[in-house]
């Protein structure tokens, strides 16, 4: 009975909605009556002493009778998306129960009339879940004060619809509408029921969330901006996060001369405990949407370093829209683009915020340094892109390196592209290269790949410069960083830096169990870790605002496990940086 009521509920959108407005950017639509959507979701909080979140599923079947539905192998580090759910049931339409078999733990499988309307629930019940200690913690989150879901996580989706068309989806979050909670998703502001038509991947892409926090609205032009914040414990006010969340949208808007997208949202979640000294800020970009986790104790004081990650962090998320987004990256596995998809946007991240005037040329100096400093001092520079895909997720030290490797090509093909194309007509920049890849995006919708993208940048340089840009992605050959930067004007140099390391030879620990290559003058040498132990287990915290952490579990020769905690940095070394070239009154 109940999956008959949800049947026809969601009839009931399809048919009786006069014409539902689809926030979802520049590709949704407005919903007519008629034919019943493709697929259809509800999401519904169910209270009690552990809260689940609710979600009902329509699609029609496959023509052959067997239908499959599933979750990603991985998603963000999350590589076991199906163990909150502990079971889905089916149903036809007409109310008939349907078997599903369970296929593994992300994969369920129904036998149904060939082409049958089918109707599917499950529960998401996290419970008690042990911490994650992997970056973000992107599971979904079902509490009495939130729900919090990213829909390539929590939302099993029939795998002869993972097509790249664009699909007529039903949405219906009035399920989620609890008395004093703020409702909203990438989707469109607020619980009702709305029809979107995009891609089911881009449609899965998304925040859906409902709280007790507040919800605030910018107006952009003729465009809606949302920002959702989540609890009482941050230091500042809620209009100064959202109007920093609206000037850095409204300035990268500018850069792209787009503004074609009606609807966007920023969600601000605290996540992980507040060290003394240190913070942690991380987040995700999604589809009309990015989700911010921090600490509760970031700080958005003028001048201070917590102000800069955020603003940083904000305008790195917000770049997505484009580069990864607008401009998709189609390299397989998926992490062979991050030179790109990564890179760039912290290169334009940092061009936007001191094109505007948010950063001066000495924060700008000092940003583009840090990241010169963690290539020069990360002991995987030489990997080439091949030895990140495969270590990307497991190993926080490669995870660094493409963000930092595209971020210098970035730099060096802009100052590259400026000498080979100044003119009386103006000068050429890396943001023409950009500006071409949205224009072939948008108009001939075309894909990127690493291929095309160094096509392109031999098309603006010349042959040489794009071979060594290609053998530093592939090969981690050396990157051409230019002694001089022009916008804005600064000079290389050198200074001493301690960097985020484990303090030993990772890969070689990795494949013995055995401490190998101890560095001499780092943390873990100071904390007493030496060659030959025997290593049970490891993590290392990365975070933001402090040295990062790192546990070592080791075995002692009489059997006993012993903990190590250290900061895990490297003995001081010298990196290049760069400073502003000093002004010479004429």
């Amino acid at each position: 009975m109940t999956a008959l009521i949800e049947l026809i509920r969601i009839l009931l959108v399809a048919l009786f909605s006069i014409a539902v407005r689809a926030a979802a950017g520049s590709d949704g639509v407005i919903h007519t009556p008629g034919d019943m959507p493709d697929l259809a979701y509800t999401l519904a909080y169910e209270p009690g002493e552990l809260p689940a979140l609710s979600v009902g599923l329509s699609f029609k079947g496959s023509g052959d009778g067997v239908s499959t539905i599933s979750l990603p192998e991985q998603w963000g580090g999350i590589d076991e998306p199906g163990n909150d759910i502990a079971s889905i049931v089916a149903s036809s339409d007409d109310g008939t129960p349907i078997k599903v078999s369970r296929d593994g733990p992300r994969t369920w499988t129904i036998s149904h009339t060939p082409g049958a309307r089918i109707t599917c629930e499950y529960r998401i019940a996290p419970g008690k879940r042990e911490p994650w200690r992997r970056g973000n913690d992107y599971r979904t989150v079902v509490s009495p004060e939130l729900v919090h879901a990213i829909g390539n996580l929590a939302l099993a989706y029939p795998d002869h619809m993972r097509t790249p068309e664009p699909r007529e989806i039903a949405l219906d979050l009035t399920g989620l509408a609890m008395p004093g909670w703020q409702v909203v998703s990438s989707h469109g502001p607020g619980p009702s029921r709305r029809v979107v038509r995009m891609p089911g991947e881009k449609f899965l892409h998304a925040a859906f969330i409902a709280g007790n926090g507040r919800m605030l609205e910018k107006q952009i032009g003729r465009n809606r901006l949302g920002v959702y914040i989540h609890s009482d414990l941050w230091s500042f006010s809620d209009e100064t996060f959202a109007d920093l969340c609206a000037t850095i949208v409204r300035a990268e808007r500018d850069f792209f001369a787009d503004h074609s997208d009606p609807w966007f949202l920023i969600s601000l979640v605290p996540q992980g405990n507040s060290a003394p000294g240190g913070y942690s800020l991380g987040g995700t970009g999604l589809t009309n949407a990015f989700a911010l986790f921090c600490t509760p104790n970031m700080s958005l004081e003028p001048g201070s370093h917590q102000l800069r990650s955020v603003q940083r962090l904000l305008a790195h998320e917000y770049m997505h829209t484009w580069i990864g987004g607008k401009i998709s990256v189609r390299d397989t596995p998926e992490p062979l683009g991050y030179w790109f998809s990564e890179g760039f946007t912290d290169f334009l991240a940092r061009r936007v915020l001191h094109k505007t005037g948010l950063w001066t040329d000495v924060e700008y100096a000092a940003d583009l340094s840090d990241a010169l400093g963690r290539y020069d001092a990360s002991p995987e520079r030489s990997a080439g892109n091949n030895a990140i895909a495969g270590g990307f997720w497991s190993d926080p030290i490669v995870r660094d390196l493409p963000y930092r490797r595209g971020d210098l090509l970035a730099l060096a093909i802009d100052e590259r592209i400026r000498a080979a194309n100044a003119s009386d007509e103006g000068t050429r920049t890396l943001e023409h290269l950009i500006r071409d890849l949205l224009t072939r995006a948008i108009e001939n919708g075309e894909h990127a790949t690493t291929d095309k993208i160094l096509t392109l940048v031999e098309a603006y340089t010349d042959a040489d410069f794009a071979g060594r840009a290609r053998a530093s992605i592939n090969d981690g050959g050396h990157i051409p960083i230019p002694e001089r930067t022009t916008v804005p004007a600064l000079e290389l140099t050198t200074r001493q830096m301690r960097s985020s390391d484990p303090g030993f030879d990772m890969e070689a620990t990795r494949t013995s169990k055995i401490i190998t290559g101890i560095f001499p003058g780092s943390g873990a040498a100071e904390a007493g870790l030496m060659d030959g132990m025997k290593l049970v287990s490891f993590t290392m915290n990365n975070g933001s605002g402090a040295p990062p952490k790192a546990v070592a579990t080791i075995k002692s020769e009489s059997g006993d496990e012993i903990t190590f905690e250290y900061e895990a940095v490297s003995a001081p070394r010298a990196v290049r940086a760069y400073v502003p070239v000093p002004h010479r009154p004429d």
